[in-house]
C-alpha cells in the first residue's frame, strides 16, 4: 500500500497561480523515478509438476545489475536464472506441489 508523503513547498517553487513549477515538477520526476529503481517486491507460485516460472516487472529497470532476495513456503531450495530489465526467472529443485516465493528486487550499487 502506498504510503503518501507530505513535503512543505517553498513559495519560490511555486508559480504566481500557487500552481508547482516545471523545474520542481521534473524534479519530483527524478525522485519517483529513483524510488521506483531502488525495490522492487513481489511473489510468485510455481505450480505443481513445473520447476520454473518467469517474473514480469510491471515497468522495465534501468538495467539487470540488481540482486533478488528469495523466502519459499517449504524445505526445498529456489535460486533465480535470467535476470534482465524486465523480469527474470525463478528456478526450483522439485516439481511436487505448488511453491510459493516471495522476492524483492534491489539495486546492485557495485561500479
Amino acid at each position: 500500500m502506498a504510503v503518501p508523503i507530505v513535503l512543505p513547498i517553498p513559495s519560490s517553487e511555486l508559480t504566481d497561480d500557487g500552481k508547482p513549477t516545471q523545474a520542481l515538477l521534473e524534479l519530483l520526476q527524478q525522485i519517483s523515478d529513483a524510488l521506483d529503481e531502488l525495490a522492487l517486491a513481489g511473489s510468485a507460485t510455481i505450480l505443481n509438476s513445473a520447476s520454473t516460472i518467469a517474473v514480469a516487472f510491471a515497468t522495465a529497470r534501468a538495467d539487470a545489475n540488481y540482486s533478488v532476495a528469495l523466502s519459499t513456503d517449504g524445505n526445498e531450495l529456489v535460486w533465480v536464472t535470467a535476470r534482465a530489465t524486465t523480469g527474470f526467472t525463478l528456478n526450483r529443485t522439485g516439481t511436487s506441489g505448488a511453491r510459493a516465493v516471495d522476492w524483492i528486487v534491489a539495486p546492485d550499487n557495485d561500479p
